[in-house]
């Protein structure tokens, strides 16, 4: 009856040897090989480790490890990869086997594929971190907004009336200015990360108003760095319009910063790649991007960067995240990215697939509203 039981259960079960080198698996439910892709032969004989990637923990393999050397049970969170190398989260339930007379005889473990409930989990906890920290730095922006003005109005009184007989203090207030105008700049990313309302917008067809951002965008990009043409994806082809309503300078705002994010990951020198879409977003699918229900344009942007490490991808649209050195950035581009596409009830995902792969996911306008055209204001 309970071997019954395992071969039914829609939870993964295996068991391990482990009075053999290496604890290989002796036995898996069918259970384990719909969730892993893997068939019983290529299963058997092998350490469960096989399931282990590039982005799996190394502090969570560790735990495991130090459980089994001392014989302890433990239920772990895992990264886990299928034959086909996509990704699940993993919650593994790992019991040692003794025999009746206390000696170790095997290692049983339950695995359930909890992928779903994390994603969300963790959607859920940015957007309220990325929420709270946008209204602190909306407040914190317009304090030094007001600090920096004076500032650099006295700054440049000071070098528009200083006499030659000051010129060694001449460079002094050029710094002053130099450093109050970045502060400034610093201040404006700020106020557009934290603001949720953005400026009048205006119905543009999707592939006509990513042509020419790219166009315009490519243009403060190193030499080195080519932007591919746009793939169109069949959603969009099978339809006769894709109709957005966004603001012009800011929607070439969001890509300049993104273009940006991935030249400077790429030192200069690589390719970025754009493909566009439309995609019916509904329960679940919605949900876990925090957004409405709902038919969505989508703009993937990738680089042949390095990509992102596993460890920043959940930080990558905080404020002020940077991993470059001090003096080389902001920590503002993606999170002002961010801002800009949730103030049009959008939003912006991150992931690593060999470089760093963004998602950006804005509303269609709603068949018979305004004309698109990229001449509106």
């Amino acid at each position: 009856m309970i071997l019954a039981a395992v071969r039914g259960s829609d939870f993964g079960v295996t068991i391990a040897d482990a009075t053999l080198p290496d604890l290989p698996l002796v036995y898996a439910n069918k259970a384990f090989e719909r969730l892993t892709g893997y068939s019983f032969d290529e299963i058997v004989g092998r350490n469960c480790r096989f399931l282990q990637g590039p982005e799996t923990s190394k502090k969570a393999v560790d735990r495991l490890r130090e459980a089994i050397q001392n014989e302890q049970p433990i239920t772990t969170l895992l990264l886990n990869y299928r034959k086909d190398r996509s990704k699940f989260w993993n919650r593994l339930q790992l019991t040692p086997i003794h025999d009746s007379d206390g000696a170790l005889r095997a290692y049983m473990s339950v695995q359930i594929d909890i992928t779903k409930d994390v994603s969300y989990t963790t959607v859920d906890h940015e957007r309220q971190k990325v929420e709270t920290l946008g209204r602190l730095a909306g407040g914190v922006a317009h304090e030094l907004n007001n600090a920096l003005q004076p500032i650099i109005l006295m700054a440049e009184t000071l070098r528009d009336e200083m006499p030659e007989a000051g010129d060694d203090l001449r460079p002094c207030v050029d710094s002053i200015l130099e450093h109050a105008h970045f502060a400034k700049e610093v201040v404006a990313g700020v106020l557009t990360f934290a603001r949720r309302e953005q400026t009048k917008t205006d119905a543009f067809d999707l592939q006509e108003i990513v042509a020419e951002v790219i166009a315009f965008a490519s243009e403060f990009l190193p030499s080195g760095v080519r932007v591919e043409e746009p793939n169109v994806g069949a959603g969009l082809k099978s339809i006769e319009a894709a109709v957005i309503n966004v603001n012009r300078a800011a929607f070439a705002q969001l890509f300049t910063n993104m273009f940006k994010n991935a030249s400077d990951a790429m030192q200069g020198d690589g390719r970025i790649d754009v493909a566009l879409d439309v995609r019916d977003l509904e329960g679940e699918a919605a949900a876990l991007c925090d957004l409405e229900p709902g038919r969505y344009a989508v703009i993937d942007v990738s680089d042949s960067g390095p990509g992102i490490p596993p460890e920043n991808l959940i930080r990558v649209f905080d404020p002020f995240f940077t991993t470059k050195r001090p003096g080389e950035g902001t920590g503002l581009g993606l999170s002002t990215a961010y801002g800009i596409a949730r103030g049009w009830a959008g939003t912006i995902t991150a992931a690593s697939n060999g470089g760093a792969h963004f998602t950006i996911y804005i509303p269609l306008a709603p068949p018979g509203g305004p004309s698109a055209s990229l001449e509106s204001e």
